[in-house]
């Protein structure tokens, strides 16, 4: 936790920098883009074209078919546990890990505000605005479902709405869906096979960690990247089709009740 703390300080210096830079009007615009991003995602869950039906109804028909799997799965990957194996899958304790991806995302944002350049800035937001919907929607679910975890050894149809437990937050899987909402935007930042190999299985590595921990039932898992993919192409391409300045264009957020501007010099 410590180095999480690290890296939390190291974003605030990085932020009174840039403001000390007189660039907080860049902070003030990319707060309502989230906002209205926020807004349109919203209306998209409930909006679906037929096509992006189909895909949803497709995509759960696979997760609840997983659960047929899931049972198998487990007993099959806790019985080849390893030293090998054991430092392979802890990358989730480090990618995934909500404040590792806190730090990460606003230190890739503050990093571009301090240097004042627009791709590592609208990147780092883009990033940001992954992490933050795609955490939103898990916490959620995760209560609202309320499943066990495998190493509860109740089986992976026992759910408990509500209870509010750790224990009983295995669905969907939130390591997985934060890395691949995040591993998508950053794979779209740069135009090469190899990068985009290299976010997306750090992602698909991640979800297996997840089983072989036994933290979470494979259906969890994939549904978990479903999500975090889907948002984080959704987060891409608000971006692109409100042009590539960075700035989102104002929705229903956008009405400002109020602007500001501190010059700090």
């Amino acid at each position: 936790m410590s180095a999480c703390k690290t890296i939390l300080f190291i974003v605030l210096l990085l932020t009174v920098h840039g403001m000390a830079g007189n660039r907080f009007d860049h902070l003030n615009n990319n707060f309502y883009d989230t906002v209205d991003l926020g807004l349109a995602l919203n209306d998209k869950l409930f909006s679906l074209s037929d096509t992006e039906t189909r895909m949803a109804l497709a995509g759960s028909g696979m997760v609840l078919s997983a659960m047929l799997a899931d049972r198998a799965v487990r007993e099959w990957t806790q019985a080849r546990q390893t030293t090998g194996r054991d430092r392979i899958f802890a990358i989730d304790d480090y990618y995934g890990d909500r404040w590792y991806m806190i730090g990460g995302t606003l230190t890739l944002y503050g990093l571009g505000w301090v240097l004042d350049n627009r791709d590592i800035r609208r990147t780092g937001l883009k990033s940001v605005q992954a992490l933050l919907y795609t955490g939103l929607i898990t916490v959620i679910t995760k209560d609202v479902f309320g499943r066990s975890r495998p190493f509860r050894d109740e089986g992976p149809f026992t759910y408990r709405p509500l209870r509010f437990r750790e224990s009983n937050r295995a669905f969907f899987s939130g390591h997985t869906s934060i890395t691949f909402a995040v591993s998508t935007v950053m794979a779209q930042s740069v135009d090469h096979l190899l990068w985009k190999g290299l976010w997306y299985s750090a992602a698909v590595l991640t979800g297996m960690a997840r089983i072989y921990h036994d933290k979470h039932w494979l259906s969890d898992v994939m549904a978990g990247a479903m999500v975090g993919y889907g948002v984080g192409r959704f987060v891409h391409r608000q971006h692109t089709t409100n042009g590539s300045s960075g700035r989102l264009g104002m929705g229903k957020a956008g009405m400002s009740l109020f602007t500001f501007s501190v010059p700090l010099r």
